[in-house]
């Protein structure tokens, strides 16, 4: 099989394309994040996914409270913002290609 990996299709836009800079927005919404220490294992989080500049803060809320721990996958599931259909769909490339770099795709699960 090929590899087929989706690029960052809104890296510039949404947050910062530059790996420097995108890392240095995300270490600073962390740091500022001060989550109350939930009780129990932590199996899901929703997290908002509009331009960092209006939810990376509040995200950074949600991904730190699971700093730390260890997960053998995560799944994520997001809105079309394109299509409108009745069903799911699944990925089916190989990775997603972020500034930060490339992000596999359990192909088995999915």
């Amino acid at each position: 099989m090929d590899n087929r990996s989706r690029k960052a299709a809104f890296a510039g836009s949404f947050y910062p394309r530059d790996p420097d800079d995108l890392e240095s927005a995300i270490r600073n919404y962390l740091e500022k994040a001060e989550p109350e220490t939930p009780g129990g294992v932590i199996r899901a989080i929703v997290s908002p996914h509009a331009g960092y500049v209006y939810s990376g803060q509040t995200a950074a809320y949600g991904y730190k409270s699971i700093s730390g721990n260890s997960y053998e996958s995560v799944i994520v599931i997001s809105p079309s913002h394109r299509e409108s259909f009745d069903y799911s769909s699944i990925y089916d490339g190989d990775a997603y290609l972020t500034p930060l770099g490339e992000v596999p795709v359990d192909r088995e699960l999915s």
